[in-house]
């Protein structure tokens, strides 16, 4: 009796060990399928990665040439609208002295026209005063 109940007890316990070895065996295949879709995922990732790496340096480089085209076209701009202000000064200045001088013109050649006139009315008078005598 106590041989045929541990014979018995020793079944079981290989019929436990062999259930708990594919169970062992199961988890280990599922593990190992997880690993492999995780690896896979990881490398999907890392492509990902690179690829976004790469379009962010040249967006960067992109952006680092185009803000330094910016940075020249501002200075330039600064540079011509210097230049622009000192031309507008030159030109209101030189507009002011050519006012002036047109005034003095004026008034010289109205200066001038009655002088003449003095001066026919003089040598009429001489002519006439000469004449006379």
């Amino acid at each position: 009796k106590d041989a045929k109940r541990l014979s018995k007890i020793i079944k079981a316990e290989g019929k436990a060990e062999d259930k708990q070895l594919k169970s062992g065996l199961k988890e280990l295949a599922s593990l190992q399928a997880a690993q492999k879709k995780a690896s896979a995922h990881e490398s999907a990732a890392t492509v990902a990665h690179n690829k976004a790496a790469k379009e962010e340096q040249k967006a960067t480089a992109a952006y680092l040439e185009a803000k330094t085209r910016w940075e020249r076209a501002t200075a330039n701009l600064k540079v011509c609208e210097e230049r622009l202000d000192l031309s507008r000064e030159s030109a209101q200045k030189t507009t002011v002295l050519l006012r002036r001088q047109a005034e003095e013109v004026d008034a010289m050649r109205e200066r001038k026209a009655t002088d003449d006139r003095e001066r026919e009315v003089k040598l009429a008078n001489l002519k006439a005063g000469l004449m006379s005598p």
